[in-house]
């Protein structure tokens, strides 16, 4: 964790701290996102992907070289789903549901190559930090009935990972337009439990507009 956090702060001194005078614009931007996640980890569960909608604001600090730094502040909902899920002291495996949303930072580094056409490709990475807003479990047999929900206070209210993704910046009636795609890996343990961790993993695709 301390190696993660480490290597952020190294990574904004890199590319912020030296650049920042020679910065040429700041481009404010507004994304709306559809994401898949699931868990990864050792869990003896075998998790699926759940679906949502996200979205935010980013701020993207512009150099003449193609590198543009870019924060973000974004509303996600990550988690998982089971259809086998095994319960201590349950007789048989449950359906369950793990909702978990978020306040998240990712700071990424974005580069635009230049190729010359109307749409430009670009690639970009980085860390993000997550705050836990709400978190809550649905769970129901896998014979049928009732589907029972409550808070599930297990989960840790901090999430830390990386982010890669990519994607294609056109226009459209002048305004300047990024479609791409996303992956997350989180690193922190989502339940504190060195025994069996799970990380947040997940798949978003994106359309951003930037404001000029």
């Amino acid at each position: 964790m301390r190696s993660f956090l480490a290597s952020a702060m190294v990574m904004a001194i890199v590319f912020i701290g030296p650049r920042s005078a020679d910065a040429q614009d700041m481009e404010p931007g507004l994304i709306i996102a559809f994401n898949t996640t699931t868990f990864s980890g050792d869990a003896t569960t075998e998790f699926d992907f759940r679906t949502s909608f996200g979205g935010g604001v980013s701020l993207a600090f512009t150099f003449p070289n193609g590198l543009s730094i870019q924060p973000e502040l974004r509303y996600i909902v990550k988690g998982a789903k089971s259809d086998s899920a095994i319960v201590t002291g349950e007789d048989l495996p449950l359906r369950v549901k793990s909702t978990i949303s978020y306040l998240e930072i990712p700071v990424l580094a974005v580069y635009s190559f230049d190729v010359g056409a109307s749409v430009k490709p670009r690639v970009f990475a980085g860390p993000y930090f997550a705050s836990k807003l709400e978190s809550s479990i649905e769970w129901q047999s896998t014979r049928g009935g009732l589907t029972q929900s409550e808070s599930d206070q297990s989960v840790e209210s901090i999430d830390l990972g990386f982010v890669l993704g990519g994607g294609l910046e056109f226009e459209i009636a002048g305004e300047r337009v990024v479609v791409g795609a996303r992956g997350t890996f989180g690193r922190s343990d989502v339940r504190n439990r060195p025994d069996a961790p799970l990380r947040n993993t997940g798949l978003e695709i994106f359309t951003s507009l930037i404001f000029q």
